[in-house]
């Protein structure tokens, strides 16, 4: 008796001693960190070596959605027997994870063991239970030992022990118990360890796209180095970059990872705003996981080309709040995306939008760069660019000809200060203000052209500085005012002979605005007895320039044809000085534009001493031809250039004529004179006009009535 319980204890402390060997290189594999599918291997065969009849270790795979094997014992004879029975390879299938099918799944998920007699219970409804106790049997399994690996309270994998016996001692569920959670330490290791490798093949991934955005000006090949990597560290069949065309309001196939004929369909594929998965993704700017893509009733495709299986992962391209594209990842295979999938898309897809915002900044920059180039090269004013020791380092065409210059290149050679200059110590004086205030307008600028023709210019210059705030360069604009300055020397020297020509003037001169007089020479002053202050600055009302009976016939009636008529206006009537004297005034006016207003701007004359004169004159006349008339005598006056003649007196008294019955030409005087006299009196007219002597003769006329009258005539020069 006492050798048997001897014999126990050496059984038992054999038994022990492998659990602890077992338990051991377990602990050293998780501190080694040694590959996690060779691991698994080592621990089913130990186990097996250990007494149990077979053993699978599983790890879930939560991209794939099942469990995978890590490691089965004994190999060959389990892997062979499942082929041969289930028609699968063990080595390479995905048990589904499905616990709202399976009661065995629902307990591993909380984390507890199951222990049964039927591997049918573990299987179903996936493979046929029929055909998994086909293999139990023929494995020569009793009972089966089923503990779930479990990581921060999450399944991860499990462990699957059979044994010929009908029941697990104690003592082995104790064992496996510790067995596992070692096991579970082990894949939860690797589990971090892979994440770690992952995160760091993303974020090196990452800075290769940075690299190429910073580096490559091109965005096609921006994105085509986002799409090689976002398929390196997301496995796919095909990745691809949409952008948005707000014009047509489509999506554009840009760039795609794999050139199969699918994806070659797919790059001619414009989607419609809105319309398929993709167009909806760009609607609500949502990234999202589309499993089973196929079956979904948004989705469109080319043609008739679609596939048996897809599944999609979408993300929206969003930059400074535009929506500028889709980037898209798709497999054809039964490898669902996750969610960690997606977190992985989404910093790519962050990069592919930097990217296209990036690109549309260098357009504009291009296209701002080409815009200020045209404006600078068509620039009628001279552009340059300048160090502020006096170099130049770029300038416009307009700059080239402004000074004179054959070439863009000789002209950069020369020294500002010394070449350009009049006076060198000016652009010293310049560049002291410059570096003060920072910007100078309107400044005046004496320089020369290179045959050394001096120019007069307007320059407009703002300092450039570095980060640092010291100045590094000038740039200004300069426009040639010498033929301005010119223009405007001659305009004061007109303007000064103008207004000495109109002050001096004989002429009364005014200018006539809103109602009242803006300016009038001394003359016009004069002329109504009124100073020049009196007329303009008191506002002397025009009207009272007019004589009561004419001022309608005056100002107003001149400044009603000047704005209707718009030409000039000459008007008569009877002014008034200041004395109330009254003056004939002739007056001229043309509408006319003043200080920028419209006006009208005319001229007075004083024809008070004409008309009397003409009063006195024809006074004369008057008495002159009463004389004549009462004296009973002919007068006329003959006008040689003419031929015209203008008879006064009494004709009617000696001819029979009244004045109205007379013509009046040199004709009509032939036929008055007797035909007998006719010859004798013009051979004397011819004389008297050839010699220009006083003409006396005497013949007779012919009356109306037909009878003659005997007349002397006697004419001179005038």
């Amino acid at each position: 008796m006492k050798r048997k319980t001897s014999s126990l204890r050496e059984e038992d402390l054999s038994l022990a001693g492998r659990e602890l060997r077992i338990v051991e290189k377990l602990a050293q594999s998780i501190v080694r960190k040694q590959e996690v599918r060779r691991v698994m291997q080592r621990l089913a065969e130990e186990l097996v070596r250990f007494g149990f009849r077979a053993t699978v270790v599983t790890e879930l795979d939560q991209r794939r959605g099942g469990f995978r094997i890590l490691g089965v014992a004994p190999q060959t004879r389990v892997l062979r027997l499942v082929s041969k029975v289930l028609n699968i390879r063990l080595d390479r299938y995905v048990f589904p994870f499905r616990p709202q099918q399976n009661d065995v799944l629902r307990t591993l998920v909380k984390g507890r063991t199951w222990i049964g007699r039927d591997m049918g219970e573990i299987v179903r409804p996936t493979l046929s239970p029929r055909l998994a106790r086909t293999v139990q049997k023929l494995l020569g399994i009793r009972s089966i030992y089923n503990s779930p690996l479990m990581s921060e309270g999450k399944i991860v994998g499990s462990v699957i022990v059979g044994t010929d016996a009908y029941s697990f001692s104690q003592r082995e569920q104790s064992f496996l118990k510790t067995i596992t959670h070692h096991a579970a330490l082990i894949i939860h290791q690797a589990l971090l360890l892979s994440e770690n490798l992952r995160k760091t093949e993303q974020y090196r991934l990452l800075g290769t796209v940075d690299r190429h955005i910073l580096e490559e000006k091109q965005l096609a090949k921006v994105l085509s180095a986002v799409v090689e990597n976002i398929q390196t560290i997301i496995p796919c069949d095909l990745a691809g970059i949409y952008l948005y065309d707000p014009k047509e309001k489509v999506l554009v196939p840009t760039v795609t990872s794999k050139q199969s004929r699918f994806s070659r369909k797919l790059a001619e594929f414009t989607i419609p705003w809105g319309k398929g998965i993709l167009g909806s993704v760009a609607r609500t700017r949502k990234a999202v996981i589309v499993n089973n893509a196929q079956k979904d009733p948004r989705s469109i495709y080319p043609g008739r080309e679609k596939p048996s299986l897809e599944h999609l992962l979408c993300v929206p391209l969003i930059t400074a709040g535009d929506m500028v594209g889709i980037m898209n990842v798709a497999r054809f295979h039964d490898e669902p995306f996750m969610e960690g999938d997606l977190e992985i898309a989404r910093p790519f897809g962050e990069k592919s939008a930097l990217a296209i915002g990036n690109a549309r900044l260098l357009q504009a920059l291009g296209d701002s760069e080409k815009k200020f180039r045209r404006l600078f090269e068509e620039s009628k004013d001279a552009i340059y660019i300048s160090t502020p020791q006096g170099k130049l380092l770029d300038i416009n065409n307009a700059a080239v000809v402004l000074f004179g210059f054959q070439t863009r290149e000789e002209m950069l050679k020369v020294d500002i200060g010394r070449d350009l200059y009049v006076n060198p110590a000016d652009r010293k004086a310049l560049v002291r203000d410059l570096e003060k205030f920072g910007f100078l307008k309107d400044v005046e600028l004496r320089l020369k052209k290179k045959d050394g023709t001096r120019i007069l210019v307007y320059a407009m210059i703002t300092v450039i500085r570095d980060a640092t705030g010291r100045v590094t360069a000038f740039q200004g604009i300069l426009r040639d005012v010498t033929k301005q300055k010119e223009g405007e020397r001659l305009l004061h020297e007109s303007e000064e002979k103008y207004r000495s020509l109109v002050e001096d003037s004989l002429v009364g001169v005014y200018i006539l605005q809103e109602g009242r007089f803006v300016f009038v020479n001394r003359r016009f002053a004069e002329m109504f007895g009124y100073s020049v202050t009196d007329l303009v600055r008191k506002r002397i009302a025009p009207d009272s320039l007019v004589h009561p009976e004419d001022r309608w016939t005056a100002w107003a009636s001149l400044l009603q044809r000047v704005s209707g008529e718009g030409k000039g206006v000459q008007l008569s009537f009877r002014g008034m000085r200041k004395n109330g004297e009254m003056l004939e005034i002739e007056l001229y006016g043309t509408a006319s534009v003043y200080l920028g207003s419209p006006a009208v701007i005319g001229t007075v004359l004083d024809r008070t001493q004409e008309h009397r004169q003409q009063k006195e004159i024809s006074d004369w006349r008057r008495r002159y031809e009463l004389i004549i008339a009462s004296s009973g005598q002919i007068v006329y006056e003959y006008d040689i250039t003419t031929g015209r003649i203008l008879w006064s007196g009494s004709i009617e008294r000696v001819l029979g004529y009244s004045l109205a019955e007379i013509r009046g030409d040199i004709d009509e005087w032939e036929s008055l004179i007797h035909p007998d006299d006719r010859g004798a009196a013009l051979r004397d007219l011819d004389q008297a006009m050839k010699t220009m002597a006083p003409y006396d003769v005497e013949y007779r006329y012919r009356r109306k009535d037909g009878r003659k009258s005997w007349r002397s005539g006697f004419a001179h020069r005038s």
